[in-house]
């Protein structure tokens, strides 16, 4: 959403397997078909939503263009989690990778609007732990947070889907 409170529409493609690794494209607006490429779908996924940061940035920063809300409000509705189910067909990135020796699964599912409208889940699956929900004031950022907490809650760098590569198996 536009700070003047007009409605600002970004869209993130699911990412896609390349030779080499994985793509993902974006628009905002509907205009501007982007592209950007990573070394397996998860880090796409995340180097085509910091390029949106970026570009929002530099539009905040620019006189007399559209000004963007800052990042979304961060919470854990515990009763959502029940609805958030992610199957298989629900996945949008996911990787097994191996940080501080040893390895880590982490599933990403589809971010959906909560049932109430006023904030957007992104159920996640780290290792062999309990489903989790993040959340935020859209589908970007509840999925920005969820990579926060998964960064958290592995004690990972904040750009871990950058500098934590797929083991080989693995180029989800």
């Amino acid at each position: 959403m536009a700070g003047d409170g007009r409605e600002m529409l970004i869209e993130v493609d699911r990412p896609t397997e390349v030779d080499g690794g994985g793509q993902c494209g974006f628009r905002i607006n509907g205009h501007g078909e982007s592209s950007v490429p990573g070394v397996d779908g998860l880090a796409a996924l995340y180097a085509a939503l910091l390029r949106v940061g970026e570009l929002l940035d530099q539009a905040d920063a620019a006189a007399g263009h559209i000004r963007f809300v800052g990042p979304a409000e961060r919470g854990f509705p515990v009763s959502a989690v029940e609805e958030a189910g992610i199957g298989a067909d629900g996945i949008v990135a996911g990787r097994t990778f191996r940080f501080d020796d040893r390895e880590h699964t982490v599933r990403i599912g589809r971010p959906f609007a909560h049932e109430n409208g006023s904030i957007v889940l992104c159920p996640f699956l780290v290792d062999d732990r309990e489903q989790a929900v993040a959340s935020g004031w859209d589908g970007i950022g509840a999925l920005l947070t969820a990579l926060r907490m998964i960064s958290a809650w592995l004690c990972l760098p904040e750009d871990w889907p950058l500098t934590c590569p797929p083991l080989q198996a693995d180029k989800s």
